[in-house]
């Protein structure tokens, strides 16, 4: 089941399956507006934070986030919005999916703690006590450095197969020969 699409504004285009699920339907209901645009705002805030589709996704979720509520205007997450949000992550998961999303945040955290080795040794460097155990010090921070490092370019490898490995499993279900996409109101073979 497709979820959300974009039109070529960025903007979410709501499927009439939406309405089935009961999260999504609440947070429709929720927006009196006839023509839904709070509603619209509110998935395109899920879509953005959440889906592994989005041109957010490969940010760390902190800044993520920032860039999503200016976005949308969406700063305050409401129950119903949050069943929603739980509702959509539920429908898109799946263990590669999972996986990836751990693989992310690992590579996120490996980046955060090379900064922190980074300045620690800079520091020292530019410390006028600098000492031969301070230097001992300093080589064993550069060998953690350096081991990390070189872990990096395989963790970034198995990233992009694990990300190919989602696009082929989520990606199958909505072209159909000749490229065609499916409608919203085609049936499944």
């Amino acid at each position: 089941m497709k979820v959300f699409e974009l039109d070529d504004n960025s903007k979410v285009i709501l499927s009439p399956e939406l309405r089935l699920i009961k999260e999504f339907r609440l947070l429709i209901e929720e927006d009196k507006d006839r023509f839904k645009k709070q509603a619209i705002k509110w998935f395109q805030y899920i879509y953005f934070m959440y889906s592994y589709k989005s041109q957010y996704a490969d940010l760390p979720e902190n800044h993520r986030k920032e860039l999503v509520e200016g976005e949308t205007g969406i700063t305050k997450v409401t129950p119903i919005m949050q069943d929603a949000i739980d509702k959509f992550i539920l429908l898109q998961e799946t263990p590669t999916l999972r996986t990836l999303a751990e693989v992310k945040h690992t590579l996120d955290m490996t980046a955060e703690m090379l900064k922190v080795l980074r300045k620690q040794i800079q520091d020292n460097i530019n410390s006028p006590a600098l000492s031969a155990d301070d230097i001992g010090d300093l080589v064993k921070r550069l060998t953690e450095t350096l081991s990390i490092a070189n872990t990096i370019p395989k963790t970034v490898e198995s990233l992009e197969k694990l990300e190919d490995k989602v696009k082929k499993e989520k990606g199958g279900d909505d072209k159909l020969r000749g490229g065609r996409a499916k409608g919203y109101f085609e049936d499944e073979d």
